[in-house]
């Protein structure tokens, strides 16, 4: 059994030794060094990414807007636009295959993957094949000045679409290279985030560094969401519905009016002034609607948690209520007392004193009480701790400061009895 025993740790250990990097029992040690000098290649990529992903939107729509206005003139402007868009997105393309192998290699480093791991074990040649399909389609060269006429079960008439106009809604979707933009390069993705959210067992992606961003800043991300489907679904729309302007009279070829359009429909107001008419615009239209709803209503959850104290802000809070509840206290009492002492004082010379003013005082001394009842009441609420050594330092609390009120309220009717004392011997006196 021994031999055995001894047999097994030889083959584990020598086995570790000649296949550290591939092995189940040995784990892949990370190097602080090369691991940061991956991220920051792969945040490179991201940024060439994001420019070449703007670059092809924005041409895309140059070229759309110019073959619209059919002006010939400015054809060789449009052809320029075109062939920028095209190289834009055959850059592209190459881009996304470099930031995938980049996130390979960084997460090699990271030990998440093995040195034998490639782009067809890890998914990621399938994520890079769709990513590619994805972001090739734009205003292909050749298509300068195609159309075509497309029946709308809407309107029931005819519309005359470019096929540039089609090809520039796809590219709208190259927006997601901004998000994974904007997450690669926020805090929360950096290299002491890697290290924790990995001691934790998950992956601070750009999924987790959005959630973050939410929740660290959910106005500004809201502000940003709200502004960002503001001029997408504007410009979608735009594109679509400014063929169809002669139906219903409406100029959709502004931009102003377009977006004026998707604002009234995100925030489910609906003058009625601007609206589409082509099923595409409909389409679009309800898409900026739930997108709106959903923006709104999570605005308005951030809005009231903003507008809750923190921990620290309503432990102040409550501190000084408590404190001005003990100064509100200390009055109603000194109030009580004060006319206590005026009706016995009437009592005792009510010869001297009206009937009258004796009921008065008597209806002022339980106004009084009353109020210190109230006061003692709203105690409650102030000091309804919920652990044990809280409810006990209260109570310690409550008995010295019982105390201490029964060492000057014994000195009040002594000095009451004192005055007392006087008054009577100066109406001897008299």
């Amino acid at each position: 059994m021994e031999n055995i025993t001894t047999y097994v740790k030889e083959t584990i250990s020598s086995y570790g030794k000649t296949n550290k990097n591939h092995s189940i029992i040995f784990k892949q040690s990370e190097i602080v060094s090369v691991t940061i000098a991956r991220f920051s290649q792969l945040q490179l990529a991201e940024l060439c990414v994001a420019v070449l992903a703007l670059t092809g939107i924005g041409s895309s729509a140059i070229v759309s807007d110019l073959t619209y206005t059919k002006v010939y003139d400015k054809r060789e402007e449009a052809l320029m636009a075109q062939l920028i868009c095209t190289a834009s997105s055959l850059i592209l393309i190459l881009a996304i295959y470099w930031r995938t192998k980049q996130e390979l290699l960084w997460e090699q480093a990271k030990g998440i993957y093995s040195v034998f791991d490639d782009m067809s074990t890890t998914g990621k040649m399938t994520i890079f094949l769709l990513e590619a399909f994805i972001n090739i389609i734009h205003p292909p060269i050749g298509l300068l000045s195609t159309n075509f006429i497309a029946q709308d079960v809407v309107v029931e008439n005819d519309i005359e679409y470019s096929y540039n106009t089609i090809f520039t809604a796809f590219t709208v979707i190259r927006v997601y290279h901004l998000i994974r933009f904007m997450s690669i390069y926020s805090k929360f993705r950096s290299s002491r985030s890697q290290r924790l959210c990995q001691m934790n067992g998950s992956y601070a992606g750009t999924y987790y560094a959005m959630k973050c961003m939410m929740n660290e800043q959910p106005m500004m991300i809201m502000v940003l969401m709200l502004l960002t489907g503001i001029f997408i679904f504007g410009f979608l729309l735009r594109l679509f519905e400014r063929p169809a302007s002669y139906l219903n009279g409406k100029d959709f070829s502004d931009y102003g009016n377009a977006m004026w359009c998707i604002i009234t429909t995100m925030t489910t107001v609906g003058y009625g002034d601007y609206f589409p008419v082509t099923l595409p615009g409909r389409v679009i239209g309800c898409l900026a609607c739930v997108w709106g709803v959903m923006v709104v209503s999570v605005m308005c959850v951030s809005l009231y948690n903003l507008m809750n104290l923190d921990e620290g802000q309503a432990e102040s809070l409550l501190t000084l209520q408590r404190l001005w509840f003990k100064d509100a206290l200390r009055d109603s009492a000194a109030f009580v007392i004060t006319a206590v002492y005026r009706y016995r004082y009437m009592l005792k010379y009510k010869n001297r004193v009206g009937k009258k003013d004796l009921e008065l005082q008597l209806g002022k001394v339980r106004n009084y009480v009353n109020e210190f009842q109230r006061s003692r009441n709203k105690q409650r609420s102030l000091y309804s701790y919920d652990s044990y050594n809280e409810i006990i330092q209260y109570k310690l609390g409550e008995i010295i400061g019982q105390a201490k009120q029964k060492e000057k309220t014994d000195k009040i009717l002594k000095l009451i009895e004192r005055l007392d004392e006087k008054v009577q011997k100066k109406i001897s006196k008299g």
